[in-house]
């Protein structure tokens, strides 16, 4: 705002200084006697706009319109020196009609000046007072924005205590929750000692168990191999016999003989055998079956 205001002040003096000025030159009339005319300068009127005065004065006289050439007649020296001199004269009034000129002009600029220069104070004046009235309410508005801050403030504060209240209550809740758990806890883990314990007391009589099953184990895998053993050797004393026939005596309280079936997988092809009840000798057939495990068994 203020450097708008120097520059509205620069134009108004550059424009109270500047002016253009309309004088007449005098008119010469007739061959040897010049007339001066009357001087009629057109001042104008000042018409300052904030500091700005443009009064038109005419133009300024030339300094050099009076030297007239010196006209002889005949043989008549002091004319021709007369004439010289009011030549001379009517340059010299000249130049006194020009400086009165310039000394007018000087005047009035300096009054358009002057009234120029009082408009302009006026002008900065209520610029200033316009200035101070924005400040004022600017001034107002930030007493007011400043208040609403300060009740804000307050009212952060106060949020700020009641998020304090709640965070201390949530922390008590969570602190009791917590022990909560942790009794909870050690109940549970009280529990899973006495269940390790009873399983460990598990474990050793399913460990005393097995060493038992163990030592059956053994004891019956003597009796496999003893049974190995004998069924080789029946094995092979059928195999001696398997294709000789003999008698059987069948008693009235069995009419079906007694069938033999065995498993003859040691020689890698089972085997079947029966009595036949006709003939009552005994037959070789091919197995229509696989018995395993059953090395020897009476039907």
């Amino acid at each position: 705002m203020s450097f708008n205001i120097a520059i509205w002040a620069l134009f108004g003096l550059i424009g109270g200084a500047t002016g253009a000025a309309t004088y007449p030159n005098p008119q010469s009339s007739g061959a040897n006697s010049p007339s001066y005319g009357s001087a009629q300068p057109n001042y104008g009127s000042a018409q300052p706009g904030y500091g700005s005065a443009q009064p038109n004065y005419g133009s300024a006289p030339s300094d050099s319109g009076y030297n007239g050439a010196a006209s002889t007649y005949g043989s008549n020296g002091a004319e021709a020196e007369l004439d010289n001199l009011k030549s001379q004269i009517g340059s010299l009034e000249g130049r006194r009609d020009a400086q009165v000129y310039r000394l007018r002009n000087l005047a009035a600029s300096a009054g358009a000046n002057v009234e120029g220069k009082n408009n302009y104070i006026k002008f900065i004046g209520q610029q200033i007072i316009n200035e101070q009235n924005i400040q004022a309410k600017r001034l107002d508005s930030l007493a007011e924005k400043i208040a609403a801050i300060r009740k804000l403030r307050e009212v952060i504060k106060q949020l700020d205590a009641d998020a304090n209240t709640v965070k201390d209550f949530n922390q008590k809740v969570r602190l009791d929750d917590f022990e909560d758990q942790i009794r909870k806890l050690k109940q549970t883990d009280l529990r899973q000692n006495g269940l390790i314990e009873e399983l460990n007391v598990r474990a050793a009589n399913e460990a005393d168990r097995i060493d038992a099953l163990v030592v059956s184990s053994n004891s019956e895998l003597r009796d496999l191999t003893l049974l190995e053993s004998q069924t080789r050797r029946a094995i092979n004393s059928i195999n001696r016999v398997k294709s000789t026939s003999f008698s059987l005596t069948v008693s009235p309280n069995k009419p079906n003989p007694a069938k033999v079936i065995y498993n003859q997988e040691f020689l890698g092809v089972p085997q079947f055998f029966s009595y036949d009840p006709v003939g009552f000798k005994l037959v070789k057939k091919n197995a229509c079956r696989w018995i395993p495990r059953q090395l020897w068994k009476l039907q």
